[in-house]
Protein backbone atom coordinates (compact mmCIF):
# COMPACT_ATOMS: atom_id res chain seq x y z
CA UNK A 1 0.00 0.00 0.00
CA UNK A 2 1.28 3.32 -0.37
CA UNK A 3 2.58 5.50 2.45
CA UNK A 4 0.37 8.20 3.90
CA UNK A 5 1.29 11.59 2.62
CA UNK A 6 1.23 14.75 5.18
CA UNK A 7 -1.05 16.68 4.09
CA UNK A 8 -1.32 19.21 7.63
CA UNK A 9 0.28 21.87 5.35
CA UNK A 10 -2.38 21.96 3.40
CA UNK A 11 -5.03 23.23 5.48
CA UNK A 12 -4.65 26.67 4.33
CA UNK A 13 -6.07 25.25 1.07
CA UNK A 14 -9.66 24.30 0.53
CA UNK A 15 -11.08 21.57 -1.34
CA UNK A 16 -11.12 19.11 -3.44
CA UNK A 17 -7.78 20.32 -5.09
CA UNK A 18 -5.08 18.74 -6.87
CA UNK A 19 -1.36 18.54 -5.35
CA UNK A 20 1.61 18.00 -6.90
CA UNK A 21 4.48 16.31 -4.82
CA UNK A 22 7.12 18.24 -6.39
CA UNK A 23 10.50 15.89 -5.74
CA UNK A 24 7.92 12.91 -6.72
CA UNK A 25 7.28 14.88 -9.92
CA UNK A 26 11.45 15.27 -10.64
CA UNK A 27 12.24 11.46 -9.15
CA UNK A 28 9.52 9.71 -11.93
CA UNK A 29 10.83 12.42 -14.60
CA UNK A 30 14.52 12.06 -14.11
CA UNK A 31 13.78 7.93 -13.81
CA UNK A 32 12.13 7.50 -17.18
CA UNK A 33 14.14 10.08 -19.03
CA UNK A 34 17.10 8.30 -17.76
CA UNK A 35 15.96 4.97 -18.83
CA UNK A 36 14.95 5.73 -22.46
CA UNK A 37 17.96 8.35 -22.97
CA UNK A 38 20.31 5.24 -21.77
CA UNK A 39 19.00 3.08 -24.40
CA UNK A 40 19.81 6.07 -27.28
CA UNK A 41 16.37 7.16 -27.87
CA UNK A 42 15.13 10.77 -27.38
CA UNK A 43 12.76 11.56 -25.11
CA UNK A 44 9.00 13.66 -25.72
CA UNK A 45 6.86 14.87 -22.92
CA UNK A 46 3.26 14.80 -24.26
CA UNK A 47 1.87 17.73 -22.03
CA UNK A 48 -1.84 16.12 -22.71
CA UNK A 49 -1.05 14.57 -19.32
CA UNK A 50 -0.03 18.28 -17.07
CA UNK A 51 -0.96 20.54 -19.24
CA UNK A 52 1.02 22.96 -17.53
CA UNK A 53 4.24 25.32 -18.77
CA UNK A 54 6.34 25.09 -15.69
CA UNK A 55 6.47 21.16 -16.13
CA UNK A 56 7.47 21.06 -19.77
CA UNK A 57 10.04 23.54 -19.34
CA UNK A 58 11.24 21.28 -16.27
CA UNK A 59 11.09 18.48 -18.65
CA UNK A 60 13.28 19.77 -21.38
CA UNK A 61 15.59 21.25 -18.43
CA UNK A 62 15.73 17.29 -17.27
CA UNK A 63 16.35 16.22 -21.10
CA UNK A 64 13.11 15.91 -22.99
CA UNK A 65 13.99 16.85 -27.04
CA UNK A 66 10.35 18.67 -26.66
CA UNK A 67 7.27 18.20 -25.96
CA UNK A 68 3.93 16.61 -27.90
CA UNK A 69 0.51 18.29 -27.56
CA UNK A 70 -2.82 16.81 -28.62
CA UNK A 71 -3.92 19.52 -30.36
CA UNK A 72 -3.12 22.81 -31.91
CA UNK A 73 -4.93 25.14 -29.40
CA UNK A 74 -2.83 23.00 -26.85
CA UNK A 75 -0.02 23.88 -28.84
CA UNK A 76 -0.24 27.47 -28.77
CA UNK A 77 0.02 28.18 -25.30
CA UNK A 78 3.34 26.21 -25.45
CA UNK A 79 4.50 27.96 -28.21
CA UNK A 80 3.57 31.25 -26.74
CA UNK A 81 5.77 30.62 -23.13
CA UNK A 82 8.50 29.83 -24.99
CA UNK A 83 9.05 26.10 -26.15
CA UNK A 84 10.58 25.99 -29.90
CA UNK A 85 10.35 21.89 -30.57
CA UNK A 86 7.02 20.75 -30.74
CA UNK A 87 5.02 17.49 -32.66
CA UNK A 88 0.95 17.93 -32.70
CA UNK A 89 0.24 14.19 -32.51
CA UNK A 90 -3.04 14.08 -33.86
CA UNK A 91 -4.25 13.36 -37.31
CA UNK A 92 -4.90 17.80 -37.73
CA UNK A 93 -7.62 17.96 -40.16
CA UNK A 94 -9.43 20.76 -41.20
CA UNK A 95 -8.65 24.09 -43.57
CA UNK A 96 -8.72 26.69 -40.31
CA UNK A 97 -6.43 24.37 -38.06
CA UNK A 98 -3.96 23.59 -41.09
CA UNK A 99 -3.58 27.63 -41.13
CA UNK A 100 -2.70 27.75 -37.83
CA UNK A 101 -1.01 25.45 -38.00
CA UNK A 102 1.54 27.10 -40.86
CA UNK A 103 1.30 30.18 -38.55
CA UNK A 104 2.79 28.00 -35.37
CA UNK A 105 5.93 26.54 -37.91
CA UNK A 106 7.00 30.59 -38.13
CA UNK A 107 7.69 30.90 -35.10
CA UNK A 108 9.23 27.32 -33.63
CA UNK A 109 10.22 24.04 -35.30
CA UNK A 110 6.62 22.22 -36.03
CA UNK A 111 5.89 18.56 -37.01
CA UNK A 112 2.27 17.28 -37.74
CA UNK A 113 0.96 13.54 -37.72
CA UNK A 114 -0.64 13.31 -40.52
CA UNK A 115 -2.80 9.86 -42.45
CA UNK A 116 -4.44 10.91 -45.96
CA UNK A 117 -3.63 12.38 -48.36
CA UNK A 118 -6.29 15.17 -47.88
CA UNK A 119 -4.80 16.31 -45.30
CA UNK A 120 -0.95 15.97 -46.60
CA UNK A 121 -2.68 18.33 -49.47
CA UNK A 122 -3.93 21.03 -47.30
CA UNK A 123 -1.11 21.28 -45.23
CA UNK A 124 1.38 21.65 -48.13
CA UNK A 125 -1.07 24.33 -49.67
CA UNK A 126 -1.09 26.61 -46.47
CA UNK A 127 2.89 26.27 -45.43
CA UNK A 128 3.38 27.22 -49.22
CA UNK A 129 0.46 30.15 -48.82
CA UNK A 130 2.93 30.98 -45.51
CA UNK A 131 6.52 30.19 -47.04
CA UNK A 132 7.27 28.10 -43.57
CA UNK A 133 8.19 24.46 -43.66
CA UNK A 134 6.37 21.65 -41.41
CA UNK A 135 7.85 18.62 -40.58
CA UNK A 136 5.30 15.81 -40.91
CA UNK A 137 5.04 12.44 -39.23
CA UNK A 138 2.98 9.63 -40.75
CA UNK A 139 1.07 7.73 -38.73
CA UNK A 140 0.90 3.84 -38.38
CA UNK A 141 -1.52 1.71 -37.25
CA UNK A 142 0.06 -0.70 -34.74
CA UNK A 143 -2.84 -2.56 -33.20
CA UNK A 144 -4.74 0.07 -31.39
CA UNK A 145 -6.82 0.90 -34.79
CA UNK A 146 -7.55 3.99 -33.80
CA UNK A 147 -5.48 6.15 -36.28
CA UNK A 148 -2.61 5.16 -38.81
CA UNK A 149 -2.93 2.82 -41.64
CA UNK A 150 -1.25 -0.62 -42.45
CA UNK A 151 2.19 -0.20 -43.08
CA UNK A 152 1.86 -0.67 -46.68
CA UNK A 153 -0.95 2.47 -47.15
CA UNK A 154 1.77 4.53 -44.73
CA UNK A 155 5.02 3.61 -47.16
CA UNK A 156 2.73 5.10 -49.82
CA UNK A 157 1.16 8.26 -48.00
CA UNK A 158 4.81 8.90 -46.71
CA UNK A 159 6.08 8.99 -50.88
CA UNK A 160 3.24 11.61 -51.18
CA UNK A 161 4.76 13.84 -47.97
CA UNK A 162 8.54 13.35 -49.23
CA UNK A 163 6.97 15.26 -52.81
CA UNK A 164 4.76 17.51 -51.07
CA UNK A 165 5.86 21.20 -51.49
CA UNK A 166 5.82 22.85 -47.89
CA UNK A 167 6.35 19.86 -46.31
CA UNK A 168 9.12 17.75 -44.81
CA UNK A 169 8.67 13.60 -44.39
CA UNK A 170 10.50 13.17 -41.15
CA UNK A 171 9.81 9.55 -40.47
CA UNK A 172 6.84 7.61 -38.42
CA UNK A 173 5.06 7.36 -35.75
CA UNK A 174 2.51 5.38 -33.55
CA UNK A 175 0.80 4.95 -30.56
CA UNK A 176 -0.68 1.63 -28.87
CA UNK A 177 0.34 1.74 -25.44
CA UNK A 178 -1.11 -0.87 -23.14
CA UNK A 179 -4.60 -0.93 -23.52
CA UNK A 180 -5.34 -2.01 -27.24
CA UNK A 181 -7.78 -4.93 -27.05
CA UNK A 182 -5.10 -7.91 -27.91
CA UNK A 183 -2.60 -6.27 -24.96
CA UNK A 184 -4.68 -5.69 -22.46
CA UNK A 185 -3.47 -8.25 -19.28
CA UNK A 186 -0.18 -8.68 -21.00
CA UNK A 187 3.81 -7.75 -20.07
CA UNK A 188 3.98 -4.03 -20.80
CA UNK A 189 7.96 -5.00 -21.70
CA UNK A 190 6.88 -7.54 -24.61
CA UNK A 191 4.41 -4.85 -26.05
CA UNK A 192 6.70 -2.10 -26.30
CA UNK A 193 9.39 -4.24 -27.27
CA UNK A 194 7.06 -5.69 -30.16
CA UNK A 195 5.71 -1.76 -31.23
CA UNK A 196 9.59 -1.33 -31.65
CA UNK A 197 10.15 -3.92 -33.88
CA UNK A 198 6.84 -3.88 -36.04
CA UNK A 199 7.85 -0.11 -36.74
CA UNK A 200 11.30 -0.59 -37.65
CA UNK A 201 10.10 -3.06 -39.98
CA UNK A 202 7.70 -0.11 -41.95
CA UNK A 203 10.90 1.88 -42.06
CA UNK A 204 12.68 -0.25 -43.72
CA UNK A 205 9.53 -1.22 -46.12
CA UNK A 206 9.71 2.92 -46.68
CA UNK A 207 13.89 2.68 -47.00
CA UNK A 208 13.57 -0.21 -49.64
CA UNK A 209 11.44 1.90 -52.33
CA UNK A 210 14.26 4.78 -51.37
CA UNK A 211 12.25 7.03 -49.09
CA UNK A 212 14.86 8.37 -46.47
CA UNK A 213 13.63 8.03 -42.58
CA UNK A 214 15.06 10.13 -39.83
CA UNK A 215 12.84 9.42 -37.33
CA UNK A 216 10.96 5.98 -35.76
CA UNK A 217 8.60 6.89 -33.45
CA UNK A 218 6.14 5.82 -30.70
CA UNK A 219 5.68 4.79 -27.13
CA UNK A 220 3.28 5.74 -23.99
CA UNK A 221 4.32 5.79 -20.00
CA UNK A 222 3.34 1.96 -19.92
CA UNK A 223 6.04 0.62 -22.86
CA UNK A 224 7.87 3.57 -23.26
CA UNK A 225 11.20 1.90 -21.29
CA UNK A 226 11.09 -1.11 -23.60
CA UNK A 227 10.57 0.35 -26.46
CA UNK A 228 13.38 2.38 -26.01
CA UNK A 229 15.71 -1.13 -25.76
CA UNK A 230 14.51 -1.75 -29.83
CA UNK A 231 17.73 -0.78 -31.38
CA UNK A 232 16.91 1.98 -34.44
CA UNK A 233 13.83 3.72 -32.22
CA UNK A 234 14.86 7.51 -32.37
CA UNK A 235 12.22 8.99 -29.94
CA UNK A 236 9.99 7.79 -27.28
CA UNK A 237 6.84 9.60 -26.47
CA UNK A 238 5.14 9.55 -22.99
CA UNK A 239 2.56 11.87 -20.84
CA UNK A 240 1.83 10.08 -17.94
CA UNK A 241 5.11 9.45 -16.40
CA UNK A 242 5.64 12.53 -14.55
CA UNK A 243 2.41 12.26 -12.51
CA UNK A 244 1.85 8.39 -12.36
CA UNK A 245 -1.74 7.66 -10.75
CA UNK A 246 -4.08 4.76 -9.39
CA UNK A 247 -4.35 3.44 -12.67
CA UNK A 248 -0.49 3.03 -13.46
CA UNK A 249 0.04 1.68 -9.63
CA UNK A 250 -2.78 -0.86 -10.68
CA UNK A 251 -1.60 -1.96 -13.88
CA UNK A 252 2.27 -1.99 -11.85
CA UNK A 253 3.70 0.18 -14.25
CA UNK A 254 4.45 2.53 -11.03
CA UNK A 255 4.45 2.18 -7.30
CA UNK A 256 1.57 3.64 -6.07
CA UNK A 257 4.34 5.63 -3.79
CA UNK A 258 5.96 7.19 -6.70
CA UNK A 259 2.61 8.93 -7.97
CA UNK A 260 3.04 12.70 -7.46
CA UNK A 261 -0.46 13.46 -7.93
CA UNK A 262 -3.27 13.24 -5.40
CA UNK A 263 -6.28 15.24 -4.60
CA UNK A 264 -7.35 16.99 -1.61
CA UNK A 265 -11.23 16.14 -0.23
CA UNK A 266 -13.00 16.68 2.33
CA UNK A 267 -15.37 14.35 4.47
CA UNK A 268 -19.06 15.39 3.82
CA UNK A 269 -21.33 12.06 5.17
CA UNK A 270 -20.16 9.53 7.28
CA UNK A 271 -22.40 6.83 6.06
CA UNK A 272 -23.52 3.18 8.72
CA UNK A 273 -21.48 0.51 6.71
CA UNK A 274 -18.04 2.68 7.42
CA UNK A 275 -18.39 4.08 3.87
CA UNK A 276 -18.27 7.93 3.33
CA UNK A 277 -18.72 10.47 1.26
CA UNK A 278 -16.50 13.40 0.28
CA UNK A 279 -16.53 16.96 -1.62
CA UNK A 280 -14.97 15.70 -5.05
CA UNK A 281 -16.84 14.03 -7.89
CA UNK A 282 -16.48 13.02 -11.25
CA UNK A 283 -16.25 16.92 -12.04
CA UNK A 284 -13.17 16.38 -9.50
CA UNK A 285 -11.77 13.20 -11.09
CA UNK A 286 -13.87 12.22 -14.19
CA UNK A 287 -15.03 9.28 -15.05
CA UNK A 288 -12.28 7.67 -16.97
CA UNK A 289 -10.22 5.08 -16.50
CA UNK A 290 -7.55 2.59 -18.12
CA UNK A 291 -9.11 -0.37 -19.58
CA UNK A 292 -7.76 -3.43 -17.53
CA UNK A 293 -7.00 -1.09 -14.75
CA UNK A 294 -8.65 -2.06 -10.92
CA UNK A 295 -12.83 -1.76 -12.33
CA UNK A 296 -14.03 -1.24 -8.62
CA UNK A 297 -12.61 2.61 -8.45
CA UNK A 298 -12.17 5.81 -9.52
CA UNK A 299 -9.75 6.51 -7.12
CA UNK A 300 -7.70 5.03 -4.31
CA UNK A 301 -7.57 6.55 -0.57
CA UNK A 302 -3.76 7.94 0.09
CA UNK A 303 -1.90 5.41 2.50
CA UNK A 304 -5.31 2.99 2.95
CA UNK A 305 -7.28 0.62 1.43
CA UNK A 306 -10.32 2.88 0.79
CA UNK A 307 -11.32 3.70 -2.70
CA UNK A 308 -14.05 5.55 -4.77
CA UNK A 309 -16.43 3.21 -5.69
CA UNK A 310 -18.68 5.86 -7.70
CA UNK A 311 -19.18 9.21 -8.48
CA UNK A 312 -21.86 11.47 -9.29
CA UNK A 313 -21.00 15.49 -10.50
CA UNK A 314 -19.62 16.65 -6.85
CA UNK A 315 -20.12 13.36 -4.88
CA UNK A 316 -17.04 10.87 -4.39
CA UNK A 317 -18.19 8.02 -3.03
CA UNK A 318 -16.13 5.83 -0.46
CA UNK A 319 -15.88 2.23 0.31
CA UNK A 320 -13.52 1.96 3.70
CA UNK A 321 -13.52 -2.20 3.54
CA UNK A 322 -10.96 -2.03 6.53
CA UNK A 323 -13.84 0.28 8.39
CA UNK A 324 -11.64 2.70 9.35
CA UNK A 325 -13.87 5.65 8.41
CA UNK A 326 -12.76 8.82 9.01
CA UNK A 327 -14.89 12.30 11.20
CA UNK A 328 -16.77 14.77 9.43
CA UNK A 329 -14.41 17.12 8.23
CA UNK A 330 -11.20 15.25 7.98
CA UNK A 331 -9.63 16.07 4.42
CA UNK A 332 -8.60 12.71 2.79
CA UNK A 333 -6.37 12.65 0.05
CA UNK A 334 -6.79 10.34 -2.80
CA UNK A 335 -4.82 9.33 -6.31
CA UNK A 336 -7.19 9.74 -8.92
CA UNK A 337 -7.66 6.25 -11.61
CA UNK A 338 -6.25 8.35 -14.70
CA UNK A 339 -4.56 11.25 -13.75
CA UNK A 340 -4.93 12.89 -17.81
CA UNK A 341 -8.67 13.93 -17.75
CA UNK A 342 -8.62 15.22 -13.48
CA UNK A 343 -6.22 17.53 -14.38
CA UNK A 344 -8.21 18.83 -17.43
CA UNK A 345 -10.93 19.54 -15.03
CA UNK A 346 -8.75 21.95 -12.60
CA UNK A 347 -7.46 25.52 -13.29
CA UNK A 348 -4.58 25.29 -10.96
CA UNK A 349 -1.58 22.36 -9.14
CA UNK A 350 -1.17 22.97 -5.41
CA UNK A 351 2.80 22.77 -5.53
CA UNK A 352 4.42 20.63 -2.07
CA UNK A 353 7.67 20.92 -1.51
CA UNK A 354 9.18 18.45 0.95
CA UNK A 355 6.52 19.44 3.17
CA UNK A 356 5.33 22.87 2.12
CA UNK A 357 3.30 24.60 0.04
CA UNK A 358 5.12 26.05 -2.65
CA UNK A 359 3.89 27.28 -5.35
CA UNK A 360 0.95 27.04 -7.18
CA UNK A 361 1.05 26.34 -11.02
CA UNK A 362 -1.49 27.00 -13.63
CA UNK A 363 -3.60 24.52 -16.11
CA UNK A 364 -2.44 26.54 -18.67
CA UNK A 365 -3.74 24.38 -21.40
CA UNK A 366 -7.08 23.01 -19.97
CA UNK A 367 -9.82 22.76 -22.26
CA UNK A 368 -7.75 23.48 -25.19
CA UNK A 369 -9.44 21.11 -27.23
CA UNK A 370 -9.30 22.33 -30.60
Amino acid sequence: MPEPVDYDVAELVDTPTVMVDKQRLMSNIQSFHDTVTGHGSKIRSHVKTHKCVEIAKMQIEMGACGIAAAKVSEAEVFVEAGIDDVVIAYPVFGAAKWTRISRLAERCRLAVHVENETAVAGLSRCAQDAGVVIYARVEVDSGFHRTGGTPEESVELAERVAGASGLHFEGFTSHRSAFFEDGIGRPVSDLGREEGEFMLEVAELARGRGIEVEQIVAGSTPTGRSLAEVDGITEVVAGTYPFCDAGMGDLGVAAYDDVAVSILTTVVVRRSNNGYTVDGGGKTFSWSAYPGADPRHHGRRVGSNDYLASLTEEHGIVASPDGEAPKLGDRIPFYPAHVCPAVNLTDSLVVIDQGNVSDRWSVAARGKVK
